[in-house]
C-alpha cells in the first residue's frame, strides 16, 4: 500500500489518518473529526462604554483600571501613576 503523507496528519503514514480519532496527549480525551459549522447564533447587545475618572496616581505605584456599571452601560476608571521629574532647562 502507498502512504501518502498528510500534513494534517503530523506527516503519519497512517491510512486514512485525518478521519481516525486522535487521543489527546494532553487529557487523554479522545478527539472526533470536526462537525459541521453550526447555525449563527442571534446578535448581541451593544454596550456603551463611557470614561469615568483618571487620576494621576502616585510615583512608582502601579497603574489601575476598572469598570464599574451595569450592562448595557460601563464606565471606565483609569489610575496613572506620575511619571519620574524631568531635568530642569
Amino acid at each position: 500500500m502507498a502512504c501518502n503523507f498528510n500534513r494534517n496528519c503530523n506527516n503519519t503514514c497512517i491510512p486514512n489518518c485525518c478521519r481516525q480519532p486522535r487521543i489527546n496527549v494532553i487529557n487523554n480525551s479522545i478527539i472526533g473529526p470536526t462537525g459541521p459549522t453550526g447555525a449563527t447564533g442571534p446578535t448581541g447587545e451593544s454596550i456603551t462604554l463611557t470614561i469615568g475618572t483618571v487620576t494621576t496616581g502616585a510615583p512608582g505605584t502601579q497603574a489601575d483600571a476598572s469598570i464599574t456599571g451595569e450592562a448595557p452601560n460601563y464606565i471606565l476608571n483609569l489610575t496613572i501613576p506620575q511619571g519620574p521629574t524631568g531635568l530642569g532647562g
